[in-house]
């Protein structure tokens, strides 16, 4: 055979027999053989993290023929098939998009690629996807006009609840220990005054 037909998946084998010293003339006999090519994973899909309502993109790259994908939600061998929806498309392509993210996309992936061409199918790497909820302040904090030696308190309120970390700070400086939503200052002197303000931010 050839290289091209074997780079074409197919090889015709011939065999032909020849008994000079009798009176039958020669017997030939044909055969087929397809060689199949493996599936090879050549760039794997990686862990993605995005904010929610923000699209994302889980891709991975393959070598072979007429290649078909299924992504799954889970664990491999696990899990659950991915459907296209409003929110998802790309559930059988190489590149499962989600067009807004939200928590319940939060999760772990998947994809298996199979072809009618290959031996087998094969398996991508399980990846995550991490949502991160957006930041949202409920409740501002409030400007406070006092008198010396007056208790103060500055409170904020921000979801999601329970997911989040302060740093309260005054004139832009952080202030040292001052973690929590609330930062209570006590009785105040002239030193106190200033422009508060927090930073909040989500735990990764």
């Amino acid at each position: 055979p050839s290289n091209g037909d074997i780079f074409n998946e197919t090889v015709v084998l011939t065999y032909e027999t020849n008994d000079p010293a009798g009176i039958c003339g020669p017997a030939t006999a044909s055969l087929t053989l397809t060689v199949k090519k493996i599936i090879t994973i050549t760039t794997q899909p990686v862990n993605t993290g995005v904010c929610a309502t923000n699209s994302a993109d889980l891709i991975v790259t393959a070598d072979g023929d007429n290649l078909e994908y299924q992504w799954y939600n889970g664990v491999a061998p696990g899990g659950t098939a991915v459907v296209n929806s409003s929110n998802i498309t790309g559930a059988q392509s190489a590149t499962l998009h989600f067009n807004n993210a939200t928590q319940l996309d939060d999760g772990s992936y998947y994809v298996v690629i199979s072809s009618a061409n290959a031996c087998s199918s094969e398996t991508s790497n399980t990846v995550t996807l991490n949502v991160d909820e957006e930041i949202t302040v409920t409740t501002q904090v409030l400007s406070s006009s006092v008198c010396v030696g007056d208790p103060v308190t500055f409170s904020i309120v921000a979801q999601p609840g329970g997911l989040l970390t302060f740093q309260w700070r005054k004139d832009g400086a952080n202030l040292t220990g001052e973690t929590a939503s609330t930062l209570d200052l006590g009785n105040v002197t002239l030193a106190h005054a200033g422009n508060y303000d927090v930073l909040i931010q989500g735990l990764s």
